[in-house]
């Protein structure tokens, strides 16, 4: 049978081969085909995806941004309109300093109005503002440009435009204003010249540098143009101390534009606020301007220090201070005409210092690792001669000096102890006429004590009465109630008492002689009160009077507002009859006029505490210090012309803790002030509307005094 033979593997496979090379083929001719549109398409994807994404983020942006704007927006309008509630409102919590500061700097109208610089804000003139996000989204920054005016040459009538920059941070759904922080400002920098160190933030680092080019350009002409043979050799021009600037990050510099005397000073350099935040001049006359306000107050100084308009005072500063590692405050003197510090009495440490009368000397209370607080060592430093006044144990309270109470022919010095709460005092007197090498015999007194001038009588505040004594304080004859007593000459005198009547409890000023039984009133508060402008009785309280060093017939009076006038103080001058000015006689003039509680000066210690006041040996000026209102954390002098009637305010940087208050002392003749401030001292001719600040390197100095 035959067979017929099939190879279908072969042919299969042959088959198969033929249709799989087909099959092959075709992918590869449809991606030449299509692929390139498809590509396309993928790509055109990606981009509708992007464009869409990047819109919807552009929208989310630009709706974050418009958030910012509308705080901004209401930032402005607490601004305008003076709305402190609703500024504090759009503060941040995470910062409670620079949150008060900003309520402090709103309150002083500081936070757009530069007119300690000389400019004038234009409220309505901003730009608008530019927001510029965080890539998180949650802290912006609003940049703008604000207008101002300027009324002084030679920029009469410009206007000078700055850029301003405000930080926003997203809190609990809210955008609040919050401080700069360290990224924003960036690294600080530190340029030296000749004269003149600059230290700033880097974010300021362009217009830093001019200025700092310009001031230097300044310094040296000022130098220049010194006229060596009538100018006394400048150690500022000699480069041997630098001038050193630095201009800070910190908000609470913005307080150095409200210093009238200039920019704030701490003994080691002047401080300014960094440009940034006063603002940044956006053309040439605005920098101009800008240079002009920023560093008036540092030339005008230096060009002080080239020479004095006047000849410098012939005496030396002497202060307690605490020079670290050292313990206690140890004594330290300044000579003037050297420029030049050096220790006193290293062996000792202090608690206290007075000066003997007429810049003679000082007195001292020691305080050494071995006397404990009921001992008192007083010693006398005179003409570089230490003399032991005191050192007994006392079961009494603590005393220390607290002034003078005669003519130095029978020089009297007082001591008084106070209890820890105030409550009650103990006097004493120490008679520097009849001493020996174990010290002054430590007299009682029955109460604060005033002796006449000849030293004949004395009047004595013994509880509530006022009480007429001999020369030893030996009661006499008693005035009724009262305090503050006081001399006008040998045998006049005069004390604060008290009256009711229908309006209330009065103040009066009573006049008395050491001849008659009887005192009579010169004047009351009611009196003082209208002086001041006010109707209604029982307005004022009388807490102090004295009469002026160089004429008795003047007083000085300072009074405190109550009911109505609560929270005002006042002070005033009044006329006795002297029976050469008719006129004048019985006159009150109202003097000062101040917000809040006025502290006095550690000279004197009356049964009212510290004086509110203390009046120059020449009669000439009247220094008032009381507490900042703002904060309580530290002072402000005024100093008030009595010949013109005129009030200057001084900027004071020493903090209350530890200064309770503020040391300051005139010189004999009247004619110079020293005021210890925080790292420096001020040398202060008011006449000449003068003033040179000393430097020193010391922790912290107190109780100054004028000495020969």
């Amino acid at each position: 049978m035959k067979t017929t033979q099939f190879e279908w593997q072969a042919d299969e496979d042959e088959d198969l081969g033929e249709t799989a090379s087909q099959v092959r083929g075709r992918p590869a001719r449809w991606r030449q085909r299509f692929g390139p549109w498809f590509l396309l398409i993928l790509v055109a994807l990606f981009v509708l995806a992007y464009w869409t994404l990047n819109r919807r983020q552009s929208s989310i942006e630009e709706e974050v941004k418009q958030d910012v704007a509308s705080s901004f927006e209401l930032w402005q309008a607490a601004i305008a309109h003076a709305d402190l509630e609703l500024f504090v409102l759009l503060l941040s919590r995470d910062d409670m300093v620079w949150r008060n500061k900003q309520k402090q700097l709103f309150g002083e109208g500081l936070i757009l109005d530069r007119a300690n610089l000389g400019f004038h804000v234009q409220m309505g003139s901003a730009s608008a503002p530019t927001v510029t996000l965080a890539p998180e989204m949650n802290r912006a920054l609003v940049s703008f440009e604000q207008e101002y005016t300027i009324g002084a040459e030679p920029y009469d009538g410009n206007v000078v435009r700055l850029s301003h920059n405000v930080m926003y941070d997203l809190q609990d759904s809210r955008w609040l204003q919050s401080p700069f922080d360290e990224e924003f400002w960036g690294e600080r920098q530190t340029n030296r010249g000749e004269l003149l160190m600059l230290q700033y933030p880097q974010r300021d680092a362009e217009l830093a540098q001019r200025i700092g080019r310009q001031l230097e350009t300044d310094l040296q002409a000022i130098c220049a143009a010194r006229d060596d043979g009538q100018m006394t050799e400048s150690y500022v021009c000699s480069g041997d101390r630098q001038l050193f600037l630095k201009m800070n990050t910190d908000l609470s510099s913005l307080d150095a534009l409200a210093q009238a005397s200039g920019p704030f000073y701490d003994g080691r350099g002047y401080h300014l606020p960094a440009p940034t935040l006063i603002g940044y001049p956006l053309d040439e006359d605005s920098y101009q301007a800008f240079y002009k306000g920023y560093t008036r107050g540092i030339i005008e100084e230096f060009r002080s220090l080239t020479g004095a308009p006047i000849p410098l005072p012939d005496k030396s500063i002497r202060t307690l201070c605490f020079n670290f590692p050292s313990g206690g405050l140890r004594l330290f003197r300044y000579d003037i005409a050297l420029d030049t510090w050096m220790a006193e009495l290293p062996d000792h440490a202090f608690y206290y210092m007075t000066a003997l009368p007429n810049d003679n000397g000082v007195i001292l209370q020691v305080a050494t690792p071995d006397i404990i607080d009921d001992r008192l060592h007083i010693l006398q430093w005179q003409a570089d001669h230490e003399s032991l006044l005191l050192d007994e144990d006392l079961a009494l309270l603590p005393f220390r000096p607290i002034g003078w109470a005669a003519p130095d022919d029978q020089a009297r010095l007082l001591l008084q102890g106070r209890s820890e709460n105030w409550t009650s005092t103990t006097d004493a007197w120490l008679d520097l006429h009849s001493c020996d090498d174990a010290g002054c015999d430590l007299q009682a007194l029955p109460g604060f004590t005033a002796w006449a001038p000849d030293g004949r009588h004395t009047l004595i505040a013994v509880n509530s009465d006022i009480v007429l004594g001999d020369e030893t304080a030996q009661s006499r004859r008693s005035f009724g109630n009262g305090f503050n007593p006081f001399w006008l000459d040998d045998s006049t005198f005069a004390f604060i008492r008290f009256t009711t009547d229908e309006t209330g409890r009065t103040g009066q000023v009573v006049i008395g002689n050491t001849n008659e039984d009887k005192v009579r009133v010169l004047f009351d508060g009611n009196d003082l009160g209208r002086a001041a402008g006010i109707e209604e009785n029982g307005e004022l309280f009388i807490n102090y009077v004295e009469a002026s060093p160089t004429d008795p017939n003047l007083l000085l009076i300072s009074a405190s507002g109550v009911r109505n006038q609560s929270g005002h103080y006042f002070i005033f001058t009044y006329r006795l009859p002297d029976g050469k000015d008719q006129e004048a006689a019985g006159q009150i003039i109202l003097r000062l006029r101040r917000e809040g509680a006025p502290w006095g000066t550690p000279v004197l210690l009356t049964p009212t505490g510290f004086p509110p006041f203390i009046v120059s040996p020449d009669g000439r000026w009247l220094v008032l210090s009381e507490l900042k209102s703002d904060d309580n954390s530290t002072w402000t002098i005024h100093l008030h012309d009595l010949e013109r009637n005129q009030t200057k305010t001084l900027p004071y940087s020493f903090p209350v803790v530890p200064a309770r208050f503020p040391f300051l002392d005139w010189s004999a003749d009247g004619h110079w002030l020293v005021i210890a401030d925080d790292g420096f001292f001020r040398l202060i001719a008011p006449e000449q509307d003068y003033e040179r600040l000393v430097p020193h390197d010391y922790d912290r100095c107190f109780y100054t005094v004028w000495n020969e």
